[in-house]
């Protein structure tokens, strides 16, 4: 039997999350709404980004938010948690929040989550912004 291998102290790099990927956001003010929009991982890498983000444009002007998440390719407990977050200081601070979900797995994590019970669902931004019928399951 020969020498064992010598394994690294440290993980790879990139072994959290998917190895580097990113969160992208944007702002927009829409029919007197703060539209968020958010594609691309939001994990464990990009929620300390994404809350700081969020945080600042609600304090800011915070009468209405919309949480666009259709672009959202991945989301994994922090993820969820840092919508959580934002769920609860919207509440504390008088911000009406809307959030339209991400699509595939990233959505299942949110129903199981049971986040409908907590903040409206929507189909699409412009629905969230009409105040229109709410998405199920």
């Amino acid at each position: 039997m020969g020498p064992v291998p010598k394994r690294p102290c440290a993980p790879p790099a990139g072994w959290w999350g998917r190895g580097g990927a990113r969160v992208d956001l944007s702002r927009e003010f829409r029919d007197g709404a703060v539209v968020v929009r958010v594609s691309g991982d939001l994990d464990v890498q990009s929620a300390d980004s994404f809350r700081r983000r969020v945080d600042g444009w609600m304090a800011e002007d915070c009468a209405r938010l919309v949480l666009n998440l259709s672009k959202v390719t991945f989301l994994d407990s922090t993820g969820l948690g840092v919508l959580l977050g934002r769920i609860r200081k919207a509440e504390a601070t008088g911000c009406r929040l809307a959030v339209v979900p991400p699509p595939g797995v990233a959505r299942r994590l949110l129903d199981m989550a049971a986040l409908g019970r907590a903040v409206p669902l929507f189909r699409s931004e412009r629905s969230a912004l009409d105040g229109e019928a709410q998405t199920h399951g």
